[in-house]
């Protein structure tokens, strides 16, 4: 066995990858279903819903190869993972906080761009901390803790727009208050 495969982290740190699965989870596919409903709230019509979220598509799938290859390169990972989770909070927070066509689609190529970096980062950093030899225990680990986050943040956010607001998801996401909703009310349409 080599060096490298005999690695033994702390619970601590085994804990830290299962938190930051749960918490990535559904980083950008989640919020396709509530972008529909957010922006047809603001008159958009299909096509244009449907072409904001084939940008976000578009650019995910276009930065796969080159988000791998800067994980590769760069050195702290946690870093990166972190400028991701910072770039995902200003594109959510352009999208709830003006809902234009050329900011909605800034956005989406911002979001779907950056979400391409959390795969390749977290396999990394997993590998780095586990080694060869349990590398698979951990990526099966790895997604049922994304499969969780996916679950719960799915129900929050459905919870969160059907009770409070249809903008106060993108704002969950950064940790703020929508401005429009400050307080939290029964949503008056439903």
């Amino acid at each position: 066995m080599k060096e490298e495969d005999a690695k033994t982290p702390s619970p601590r740190t085994l804990r830290g990858l299962d938190w930051l699965n749960f918490f990535l989870a559904d980083v950008r596919t989640g919020i396709g279903p509530f972008l529909a409903i957010y922006l047809a709230g603001y008159g958009w019509d299909e096509q244009r819903v449907g072409i904001a979220l084939t940008v976000g598509g578009i650019a995910e799938i276009l930065a796969q190869t080159p988000a791998g290859a800067l994980v590769d390169h760069l050195r702290s990972k946690r870093a990166l993972i972190i400028a991701g989770i910072v770039a995902l909070a200003a594109g959510s927070l352009l999208i709830a906080l003006v809902p234009t066509f050329w900011s909605v689609m800034s956005a989406q190529v911002l979001i779907g761009g950056t979400s391409s970096i959390f795969g390749p980062a977290i396999c990394a950093i997993s590998l780095g901390i586990v080694g060869h030899q349990l590398f698979d225990r951990r990526q099966g680990r790895n997604q049922a803790f994304n499969s969780a986050g996916n679950v719960v943040a799915a129900v929050s956010m459905g919870l969160i727009g059907y009770y409070i607001s249809d903008s106060q998801h993108f704002f969950l996401r950064v940790g703020l208050r929508d401005p429009d909703h400050p307080h939290p009310s029964p949503h008056p349409s439903r």
